[in-house]
């Protein structure tokens, strides 16, 4: 039986999640769970989760810390010159959790040798500066990546009951953002390795990997005095083929020019995410001329493959220009798709070539033909098919609507290039599912190393 503050704990029920068990055997879970020093709040907080802890009275868990922390220190040492340190005053800690409002009375250290000030409790707890903790951040990064900020106050006001402020989730969610790395919000290689495993099972050919790119415009606000302007959006996702359905793999959005998206296309291929023997690769995009420049820089090996719907596209624009809606023109696309499909390009060029037109028509034909010459070895739509490679770029346009448009194109909205890019990184890591264990690696960057002594000494209020 833990008595503590003054507080008696019976054998009364207590209603947990989905579980009921006794308020001892609450206590007894909780002691168990909490860890100090080896874990953290924010770490606490998540095994209270993982063990269907959903909902606590806060008081209960301030006094299972602060009885655990007052039996930490055999006596407490300078971090900076390791002199031993004295504490005369206690600071009331208010930490705003995801389980409420946890109080700590938490004892203020001085040292007499470098005149500095420490905080033992905040330490070993890893806590956040201010009144948010991490678990709490965490879930504001998550709302705040999804709605407009104003719309995320109002959520969280209505979740937890906390009235924070729209800068203040902006705030919160950039510093979140601004430690999103590629290399923290990419899949581990052995996941990858065993999804290709699987989907290799059973099969004779080594199931395909695509590298599929587009841009897409995003609002963005300019410096004082100049208009606001669009600006492209630049991603990349990377899927396998099975059968006919996609297996998502990873993506990265950002704002940028075409050599830093070709810095993330190496940087990707540098992670060594994906074991080359064990796949055919392709790479999959519309006719910009910066995509095929970072691929063939990047991934000269793959296969290229120019997106159909967008080759079709301009072949329909061609048609309107030089038969309007006549049955020649109906006919004259249908046999050049089929010519497509037949690996056949060599003898489309030459009949566009052919061709005897003058004015705007001899300038649709010229950019046709140029548009089908430069991108020739893209266009064997009937090799790729039986190969069972992708023809069409619908993956990258849907991740550009899920992972940019639905965030960045709000009515109204203006973003700093910084402050968007921050957003679609944190939107990649949700959909590439490395969110949690990026959050994880963030909060413990923030722990620093610390020796503990025994757990002998009792701090005396």
């Amino acid at each position: 039986m833990l008595e503590c503050r003054k507080i008696i704990i019976s054998e009364s029920d207590y209603v947990i999640g989905k579980y009921s068990m006794s308020l001892k055997g609450l206590v007894d879970t909780l002691c168990s769970i909490i860890k100090i020093p080896e874990m953290s709040l924010f770490q606490i907080i998540e095994k209270m989760k993982e063990e269907h802890i959903y909902s606590c009275d806060p008081v209960l868990i301030s006094t299972i810390l602060e009885f655990k922390l007052q039996n930490l220190f055999k006596e407490i040492k300078c971090p900076n010159c390791a002199s031993k340190m004295h504490h005369n005053k206690f600071i009331s800690r208010n930490l705003k959790t995801s389980f409420g409002t946890i109080s700590l009375k938490s004892p203020y250290c001085y040292c007499n040798n470098c005149k500095s000030f420490f905080e033992p409790f905040a330490k070993v707890l890893n806590l956040r500066p201010g009144s948010y903790q991490y678990d709490l951040q965490k879930n504001i990064s998550k709302i705040a990546s999804s709605v407009p900020f104003a719309e995320a106050s109002e959520i969280f006001h209505d979740t937890y009951g906390y009235k924070i402020t729209p800068d203040t989730i902006h705030q919160m969610t950039n510093e979140l953002g601004t430690h999103a790395y590629l290399e923290e919000i990419a899949p581990d290689p052995s996941i990858i390795g065993s999804v290709i495993d699987e989907i290799a099972q059973g099969k004779k050919r080594r199931p395909v990997l695509v590298f599929t790119a587009d841009g897409a415009m995003a609002p963005i606000r300019t410096e004082k005095g100049k208009p606001q302007c669009w600006k492209e959006n630049k991603g990349v996702r990377a899927y396998l083929v099975d059968d006919d359905r996609i297996v998502h793999i990873m993506s990265w959005h950002q704002i940028c020019d075409k050599n830093d998206f070709i810095t993330y296309l190496q940087s990707i291929k540098e992670l060594k995410l994906f074991p080359e023997d064990k796949v055919r690769v392709c790479c999959l995009g519309d006719g910009a001329a910066w995509i095929w420049d970072a691929f063939t820089m990047t991934i000269p090996d793959a296969r290229q493959i120019l997106d159909y719907y967008h080759c079709a596209d301009h072949l329909h624009e061609f048609v309107s220009v030089k038969f309007g809606d006549s049955a020649a023109g109906k006919i004259w696309l249908e046999k050049t798709k089929k010519r497509l499909f037949s690996n056949n390009i060599k003898n489309v060029l030459a009949g566009l070539k052919r061709m005897k037109v003058t004015g705007d028509i001899e300038k649709a034909r010229d950019s046709l033909y140029g548009y089908l010459n430069n991108n020739r070895d893209r266009l064997l739509y009937g090799k790729a098919r039986r190969g069972d490679y992708p023809i069409g770029s619908g993956a990258i346009e849907s991740a550009n609507k899920f992972i940019g448009h639905v965030r960045l194109k709000r009515s109204g909205a203006w973003w700093k290039i910084i402050n968007a890019n921050n957003i679609l990184k944190l939107r990649c890591a949700r959909y590439n599912k490395q969110f949690n264990q990026f959050f994880e690696n963030f909060e413990q960057a923030h722990r620093e190393p610390w020796e503990f002594s025994k757990p002998i000494f009792t701090i005396v209020k």
